[in-house]
């Protein structure tokens, strides 16, 4: 009995301790693994050419967590000319008729553009503006050598052509700007080979300053000077395409070919006074407005390359390319005067080209 008492009372302080045991102990908290969200929710890689010859399939830039826009920026180093540009006739014989002209002399200048564009959400068309900024100045001077060599000035330069000048001074300014607006949508064709059409407005306005001095052969003492200004808005459509043979690894040849009719409209100042002895005279004075048609034709061609960064979330483009402008029948003075030498006798062409470097990204 006494047995059996020891031994339930051993069993009840077991049993105690060890509910008392298992009180003390908490269980530990359990570490579970979460994954991390994504970054963004977009494609895992940005768009790939298509492997098999594909046409009018979409070519555009696609990057990852895309905002569909792109900027660029242009520095250009060009030639602004005109197809003639004469500022007086040579008269080497003495009999009055010009056996040569002089010409404006024309320099290398630097300018800019700038553009932005936006994915419009409708069958991969994009939306883009770009401006373009050119200003310049050229000069002449010319002091005939020899004494039986007559300068005969044009009279859009001059009041009186008919004069004979010992020398002259000359400097050309202009101020052009234009702004290109339109609708793009690039594509393939073929698997090498895209083409991105465009059309939309075209925007311009130009300013021509040129300011003379010449020395009159019967005033040698006497100074005359002549300011002539043509100041020009135009508006118009454009069309044209740019395209780009990928030859792997980013490279590429790229151009382009664009044409614009413009609605331009001029007004025409000129002034020619002469200083006799701080006694300013006004010799001719011309105020005119006329308006025409033009037209604007462009083309490029160069070499390119771009890539993806950052795990595609960024594409850079850069190129170098030459380029050309024709604005047709800028210069007026034909219209506006009668008695012109030269090539003058006809309305010039206006060019720009040279040199054209980018670089844009689309993001």
């Amino acid at each position: 009995m006494n047995r059996l008492i020891k031994t339930a009372l051993l069993s009840a302080t077991l049993l105690m301790g060890t509910s008392l045991a298992f009180a003390d102990c908490k269980p530990k908290p359990v570490k579970r693994c979460v994954p991390k969200p994504p970054e963004c929710p977009c494609p895992p890689k940005a768009a790939k050419p298509p492997m098999a010859p594909s046409y009018s399939a979409p070519a555009r830039i696609t990057t990852r967590c895309e905002w569909d826009k792109a900027l660029w920026a242009s520095f250009i180093y060009w030639q602004p000319r005109f197809e003639s540009f004469s500022l007086a006739g040579i008269d080497t014989s003495g009999d009055g008729i010009p056996d040569d002209f002089i010409e404006m002399d024309y320099d290398w200048k630097p300018g800019f553009k700038v553009g932005a564009s936006t994915e419009l959400n409708r069958d991969d068309w994009n939306g883009f503006a770009q401006y373009t900024w050119m200003h310049m100045s050229n000069r002449v001077s010319v002091t005939p050598e020899f004494a039986n060599i007559r300068l005969q000035p044009n009279d859009y330069f001059y009041p009186n052509s008919s004069s004979q000048v010992s020398s002259l001074k000359s400097r050309w300014q202009m101020s052009a700007n234009w702004m290109d607006l339109g609708l793009s949508r690039a594509y393939y064709s073929g698997t090498e080979l895209t083409f991105t059409p465009f059309f939309g407005p075209k925007v311009a306005w130009i300013t021509h300053r040129v300011n003379s001095q010449y020395i009159d052969e019967s005033l040698p003492d006497t100074p005359i000077y002549s300011k002539a200004r043509v100041k020009s808005w135009k508006v118009g459509p454009r069309v044209g395409f740019l395209g780009n043979w990928h030859l792997g690894e980013g490279v590429r040849f790229t151009g382009d070919a664009a044409f614009s009719i413009l609605y331009s409209r001029y007004k025409v100042k000129f002034d020619g006074v002469v200083n006799e002895q701080g006694d300013v005279k006004t010799l001719a004075t011309t105020r005119k407005s006329l308006s025409q048609l033009i037209p604007w034709a462009e083309l490029s061609w160069g070499l390119g390359w771009g890539s993806y960064f950052n795990q595609d979330r960024w594409h850079m483009d850069l190129s170098a390319a030459y380029e050309l402008h024709v604005v047709f029948d800028e210069t007026i003075f034909d219209q506006l005067f009668p008695n012109l030498l030269g090539a003058n006798k006809k309305s010039s062409d206006l060019y720009f080209h040279g040199l054209t470097l980018n670089a844009k990204v689309d993001f």
